[in-house]
């Protein structure tokens, strides 16, 4: 434990007489700072070395990111990103704006051609009934014609009956 606690070895030290051990006198760290003053060695450490050395490498690396996220170059660098992010949701919010007005242009414009279709097929259809209709009269016209001929002559038929039974 002596290397933990003392940076030198204390066994060539031990001729001295205040080192010497005695039962509960002193501690190993006291044993040790009075051994390197008389040795004139420093005793003591740097304590952020022992905390780097004692540090595990998760600690390392908390402490490598909260000095990168507690610096200006992070501030500027969020900034920037947050900047670019908005710039680039600006740019797609104006897309999808211009994209509706040419969609409904598209729209209007099907329309439009969809009306002109059916105002095309209600006369193509008006066009079929009056063929139809005077497909239809062609045939009629001669029945319709020999039935006023018939008729006439049942009604002539019908008064010259009526003359002979008054007679």
């Amino acid at each position: 434990m002596q290397s933990t606690i003392c940076s030198f070895d204390l066994a060539h030290l031990a001729h001295v007489e205040l080192l010497t051990p005695k039962p509960d006198e002193s501690g190993q760290l006291e044993r040790c700072i009075i051994g390197g003053l008389l040795a004139k060695q420093p005793t003591t450490r740097d304590p952020n070395q022992t905390f780097e050395a004692q540090s595990t490498f998760g600690e390392r690396v908390a402490d490598k990111v909260a000095l990168l996220g507690g610096s200006w170059t992070f501030i500027g660098l969020f900034f920037i990103g947050m900047a670019s992010w908005m710039a680039l949701n600006l740019v797609l919010s104006c897309v999808a704006a211009l994209k509706a007005p040419v969609i409904m242009m598209s729209q209007n414009r099907q329309s439009a051609k969809d009306r002109s279709d059916a105002k095309n097929d209600y006369e193509v259809n008006v066009r079929a009934e009056i063929l139809i209709m005077a497909l239809h009269a062609k045939p009629d016209s001669p029945r319709d014609e020999e039935l006023v001929r018939l008729t006439r002559l049942v009604e002539e038929q019908q008064r010259a009956l009526d003359t002979l039974r008054h007679r």
